[in-house]
């Protein structure tokens, strides 16, 4: 794994909320994926941003695959995956709920899974 892949962590300023500081890692987790995927468009991450929010709205089988392929599809090499895993690690620590780290978990399964 090469620590280069993925940006020094920053800190939100102390008037940023907590939400809003929770949310530096995953904007940047995305950013380095986004980064090292050529071809990617802001449309193809607001898909995987739209799977992600229907998966946590109802974690139905079909909404757990629609998540897997677009992963599948957008990751073609083992950086690509590493930095999506770091995006889907900093999503997880985001999130409120234990069900929604658990949907990000049956993610995460199926993905592993495929592979």
């Amino acid at each position: 794994m090469d620590p280069s892949l993925f940006p020094q962590r920053t800190f939100a300023p102390e008037s940023a909320s907590p939400r809003e500081q929770l949310q530096i890692p995953v904007r940047m987790a995305l950013d380095a994926f986004v980064q090292h995927s050529a071809g990617l468009t802001p449309a193809d991450m607001g898909a995987f941003m739209a799977h992600l929010e229907q998966l946590m709205r109802d974690c139905s089988e079909a909404n757990i695959q629609a998540g897997k392929n677009w992963v599948v599809h957008h990751c073609q090499n083992p950086q690509q995956f590493d930095l999506m895993s770091r995006a889907l690690v900093a999503i997880s620590i985001s999130r409120a709920t234990f069900n929604d780290k658990l949907h990000i978990v049956y993610l995460v399964n199926d993905i592993l899974s495929h592979r």
